[in-house]
């Protein structure tokens, strides 16, 4: 693929074309038939009694599907290339790269007659990709207590649903068994694939605010205080880079146990606001702003 095609890929604004899942199928069946006609022309076979025009343009026609499968995905390869680059010494244009390759491989391994999306059955590969060449460069990845706390719960509940279902259970499953959001149990179930240490430093992310919290999209976080807004946005890594504790007692010129009962305070505000928006919760975060002001 150009590179003139992979920097606009890369870009803020680019926009990538969504596939149905019949858009999905006709693809792949393209691509197989494009690969059995390549084949063909190369071997000198006539399967069928088809000309050499016709398998030429089944050829070509495999090869324009497999290059829109690609297109449509590039944006999954920069959407993880980004979460592995904000964690690793390693840049994000080398990340997407091997998350290209990642996805290359899916295109070939794609049997859409399972009934599986497309993006699907690409997320482990592009990420896979992506960590194992993460871990050839840095060794092993690190990660927060939190984090692989959350990836061995995961992995419980998924041996225990796997008992009483007879197979093992999709992370879908144990999403819903949980009760917690499947986006976030599918990418920390992807942890446990790879060699981890833990960080003494404890950084969460916006993925792990998603857990502390009820399922709900981020209106809440507005009708927080100033003070609560700004300690779950250095934490938590909401629009800005997630800071430590200790980093934060820094700043703030307080200890590291201060912040931690003021990240808690936050936290249980905004599951009120959450819960009860209706509720004198909110004039709450108004009062202690009124507080510290005076």
């Amino acid at each position: 693929m150009p590179g003139t095609q992979h920097a606009e890929v890369m870009s803020t604004d680019y926009e990538p074309e969504l596939l149905t899942h019949d858009e999905e199928i006709a693809l792949a069946v393209d691509i197989e038939a494009g690969l059995l006609a390549a084949h063909a022309l190369a071997n000198g076979e006539n399967p069928c009694e088809a000309s050499n025009g016709e398998l030429q343009f089944l050829a070509e026609r495999g090869e324009a599907a497999r290059r829109r499968l690609y297109l449509a995905n590039l944006a999954l390869v920069r959407q993880r290339a980004g979460y592995w680059a904000k964690r690793l010494s390693v840049s994000f244009q080398e990340l997407f790269q091997e998350g290209c390759v990642g996805l290359g491989e899916a295109i070939a391994r794609f049997d859409h007659s399972l009934g599986h999306r497309f993006s699907t059955f690409a997320h482990p590969l592009v990420d896979g990709r992506i960590a194992q060449h993460a871990q050839t460069r840095c060794g092993t990845i690190e990660f927060t207590r939190h984090r692989v706390r959350s990836v061995l719960r995961y992995q419980r509940a998924g041996e225990e649903l796997a008992q009483r279902l007879a197979r093992q259970p999709r992370p879908e499953e144990i999403a819903d068994h949980l009760g917690v959001k499947r986006s976030v149990v599918r990418a920390t179930l992807e942890i446990g694939m790879t060699p981890v240490s833990v960080l003494d430093e404890d950084l969460p992310d916006s993925a792990e605010l998603t857990e502390c919290l009820p399922g709900s999209d981020m209106a809440w976080f507005d009708r927080l205080g100033e003070y609560e807004q700004m300690i779950l946005s250095a934490r938590f890594g909401l629009g800005q880079p997630p800071v430590s504790r200790r980093t934060l007692a820094e700043r703030l010129g307080a200890s590291v146990s201060t912040v931690r009962r003021e990240e808690l305070r936050a936290l249980s505000m905004a599951r009120r606001v959450i819960l009860y928006p209706s509720s004198p919760s909110e004039r709450m975060g108004q009062w202690h702003d009124h507080q510290r002001a005076g």
